[in-house]
């Protein structure tokens, strides 16, 4: 048992020392992020980034993690939010063989029309 723990733990360290960070977004600026772009036909400008009590509407409460966050509420501005997109600027996977994408998200399936696109 204490070899196979040993051995175990052993991978993990290795597999942490050779995994990168291609990008990494906390949102913690407050605005979006350099070389990102968003479209959306919504009044409200779109995606808003700041704090979950902020992005957060009187019928549609975002639980906040603690930090700065994207989002995107309809019921906020009222408006049509069906063609948001936030779109991350282009990337190189050259030498990269198991890219892997990791994300933090919250959605609401809260809908009395229509259907939801995950």
């Amino acid at each position: 048992m204490k070899r196979t723990t040993l051995f175990f733990l052993f991978c993990c360290l290795t597999i942490g020392l050779t995994a990168q960070d291609l990008l990494n977004e906390d949102f913690n600026s407050g605005s979006i992020p350099s070389g990102w772009t968003q479209e959306t036909n919504a009044t409200d400008g779109g995606w808003k980034f700041g704090s979950a009590a902020a992005n957060s509407s009187q019928a549609f409460t975002i639980a906040s993690n603690g930090t700065n966050i994207a989002a995107t509420n309809d019921d906020a501005c009222n408006c049509n939010k069906n063609n948001d997109r936030l779109i991350l600027p282009a990337m190189d996977f050259t030498g990269v063989p198991v890219p892997v994408l990791e994300a933090d998200i919250f959605y609401g399936d809260r809908s009395y029309q229509g259907d939801q696109e995950y």
